[in-house]
């Protein structure tokens, strides 16, 4: 579900900056209906079981997309940066390219899916 403080934010970034954050924002928002969207940090975040991914504005312009447990992620398409940071890598993006929005899905849902094993809550007996 879209949150309106997200609204409110990405409102009072670029126009290129909203532009990918928008496509961004519905391509994480349909990969699972588990996702909640909020604002933490002052950027937009989206849990499900913990930390998923965040959006952050850049200042020369164009967004990074986090993804919170992008270290035990493949990225088959070397597209990630961020490989000095613990767990979180990112991609960066500063125009709306067809196959680099390929890629990513691919990817948003890869790290959906391996949320739900490395952050699960049930506890087995």
């Amino acid at each position: 579900m879209r949150s309106v403080a997200v609204d409110h934010l990405i409102g009072s970034w670029t126009k290129q900056q909203q532009a990918i954050t928008l496509v961004l924002r519905d391509m994480i928002l349909d990969a699972s209906p588990a996702i909640v969207e909020s604002v933490k940090f002052n950027v937009p975040f989206y849990v499900m079981n913990g930390f998923l991914f965040y959006i952050s504005p850049q200042k020369k312009g164009g967004v990074q997309l986090a993804f919170c447990l992008g270290r035990h992620m493949a990225d088959d398409a070397g597209i990630f940066t961020g490989h000095n940071l613990k767990e979180v890598r990112h991609v960066m993006m500063t125009v709306l390219d067809e196959k680099l929005l390929e890629i990513v899905m691919a990817y948003i849902f890869e790290a959906v899916a391996l949320n739900r094993t490395k952050r699960s809550f049930v506890t087995e007996k």
